[in-house]
């Protein structure tokens, strides 16, 4: 792991529990209290740096000091107010966790934080960038991988009774891959996708690429257990929230699922027809466990704080 050195600050309710579960994952843990912030050690080489805050005033002293470091950093909002969370942001904050946050989504998170320190620190390679307009089928040369920069990429399975099955939609910084052996697997421009196409061996010389490939595979187990879930609305919900840790945003509502996802591509996803899938939705609705934003091309799924 490139970057393995993480500095919780002013985390004490549970710094056992997580500290325990850092090192099982490789990461070597620092403990730093709020109170000694200004007298703050010189930090090891792509050290990650988690700050937690559980009022304003704490959000405040961490946020007169932090921009000074010219660190990124990570907010962890453990008071469950999403005024926090958007507070934080403003404030430079590159991610904010939740007090809901899984121990899952705490690792996802690291994971993707050393991808990018890595990607600093091990340059890569840099091949031609390519452009696949949206709704066009993305074709990759036998044993490569396409590097997203910029949109989003989706992974269909067709049937041979002509059904299709939505099985991940991926976004920058993430890897997509195809063999020739798949031959009922499509890779399609889910919106306009920029990426850069790289061999197998550039993956296996490269640690960024190996971070973001077994993020991938996290990924892709964590999908087929939603989709192995046997109630329709768990699935729904389920799913969202995947979409949620990968393209959501903060709002004073909630979580704002920053991409474009038909009905007909929700019951692709989930395994049902569309007129079921727009029942659910409207029972979920109605129970205040989903909502959408804006209209048209621009409506977006959300999830209540």
């Amino acid at each position: 792991m490139s970057a393995s050195f993480i500095l919780l600050i002013n985390h004490t309710s549970t710094a056992s529990i997580q500290t325990n579960l850092l090192m099982e994952h490789g990461y070597i843990p620092m403990l730093l209290p709020l109170n000694q912030l200004a007298q703050l050690p010189a930090l090891p080489h792509q050290t990650i740096v988690v700050a937690c805050f559980n009022n304003q005033t704490e959000l405040e002293q961490l946020t007169t000091t932090l921009p000074s470091w010219n660190t990124p950093w990570i907010g962890w909002n453990l008071s469950g107010q999403i005024e926090l969370s958007i507070a934080a942001y403003k404030a430079s904050a590159d991610i904010v966790l939740t007090d809901s946050c899984t121990e899952q989504l705490l690792l996802n998170v690291l994971s993707q934080r050393s991808n990018y320190i890595a990607g600093q620190s091990d340059p890569i390679v840099k091949q031609r960038q390519r452009h696949y307009q949206r709704g066009t089928l993305i074709s990759l040369p036998a044993e490569h991988i396409l590097l997203i920069n910029e949109g989003v990429v989706g992974l269909a399975i067709l049937h041979s009774d002509g059904s299709q099955v939505l099985v991940s939609l991926c976004g920058p910084q993430q890897l997509v891959y195809s063999t020739e052996q798949q031959s009922s697997v499509q890779l399609y421009a889910h919106s306009d996708v920029l990426g850069q196409v790289y061999a197998w061996a550039q993956v296996a010389e490269h640690p960024s690429l190996l971070q973001r490939l077994r993020s991938r595979l996290s990924q892709m187990e964590r999908w087929a257990s939603m989709q192995a879930n046997g109630y329709s609305d768990q699935r729904i919900l389920g799913l969202l929230g995947l979409l949620a840790e990968q393209f959501g945003k903060p709002t004073e509502q909630g979580i704002l699922i920053d991409i474009r996802l038909t009905h007909e591509q929700l019951a692709s996803a989930i395994g049902v027809n569309r007129t079921t899938t727009t029942r659910l939705l409207r029972d979920l609705r109605n129970r205040g466990l989903v909502f959408t934003a804006g209209h048209g091309a621009q409506e977006r799924f959300c999830l209540p704080g």
